[in-house]
């Protein structure tokens, strides 16, 4: 699964990157007719492209890590007469073909009790096939947009590797990555806050709920763990859950926990929050109690 994981997290890097830098440049402030936002997406679409392509190896993989799970030698194509030869000692699994992303749907189907429902052998078509445009046409027939690459990576962790906690995994997958080894990992937690304001600004609320069990339409307020490891500005990434008057329970989208708030009037006049974190410290404002 992890090479799954791998290739998601390199086609998430590169979605996020893309309108990061969009949203660095400061686009919005002066392109009032949204002519230059919609250029930079043209001109970025061989890089969707790739990012697609890395997504519908995602999709394989985690099939075909499933498949293994019950017997890794159901993935062999061929007849045996067509293997590779075998005057070496030992053969290595990578020098066998595995049949093709087309098949994997209906093998699945065929020996796991989890069962495929037809509206994700639909999502997992529609990516295969698009995919194939970009690989032997260059270039899929419809525009690819960043929202619809977020949701189909979420949706594949969700349904093919529903333990996994995405925001979570893509904390160890920064915290691994090459500029981690390079410099360090202090700019980790900057990297999936603006990932987590990026996410909840182009996902509707049905899809953050879905995904993140995040509520797009409550107040936001700043994570107290989160919020003390950026080197930058800080970000609000927490809302109270349930989003009621009493609660006491703050959900960080970030680093996807709960955290325990106090509810009382901030000591700051200007200041109309009653959300304190626990060592005192107001998450709207956060100025010390």
């Amino acid at each position: 699964m992890s090479a799954s994981t791998n290739s998601l997290n390199l086609a998430w890097s590169i979605v996020l990157g893309l309108h990061f830098e969009l949203q660095n440049a400061q686009v919005a402030e002066w392109d009032e007719d949204g002519e230059v936002t919609d250029e930079y997406w043209q001109r970025s679409q061989s890089t969707l492209g790739n990012a697609l392509t890395l997504v519908q190896q995602g999709f394989e993989l985690s099939l075909k890590s499933s498949i293994a799970a019950v017997n890794p030698y159901l993935l062999l194509s061929r007849d045996i007469r067509d293997w590779p030869a075998s005057d070496k000692k030992d053969i290595s699994f990578a020098d066998f073909r595995t049949i093709d992303a087309a098949d994997l749907v209906k093998l699945h189907n065929s020996i796991c009790a989890d069962q495929l429902e037809a509206s994700f052998i639909e999502l997992f078509d529609r990516v295969r096939r698009r995919r194939n445009q970009i690989i032997h046409l260059g270039k899929d027939k419809k525009a690819i947009a960043v929202v619809e690459l977020i949701e189909m990576i979420l949706s594949c962790v969700a349904r093919l590797a529903p333990s996994i906690r995405w925001m979570k995994q893509r904390a160890d997958y920064k915290n691994d990555d090459y500029l981690s080894v390079a410099y360090s990992n202090d700019h980790v937690t900057d990297v999936l806050c603006n990932e987590a304001e990026i996410v909840i600004d182009l996902l509707g609320a049905s899809s953050l709920d879905k995904f993140f069990g995040f509520d797009k339409k409550a107040r936001r307020y700043y994570c107290p763990e989160c919020a003390r490891n950026v080197e930058g500005d800080r970000y609000l990434t927490a809302h109270l859950k349930p989003n009621k008057p009493s609660s006491t329970d703050l959900f960080c989208i970030v680093c996807d926990e709960i955290h325990d708030v106090v509810r009382k009037k901030c000591v700051d006049e200007d200041c109309k929050s009653n959300v304190i974190s626990a060592d005192g410290v107001c998450l709207v404002c956060w100025e010390d109690q």
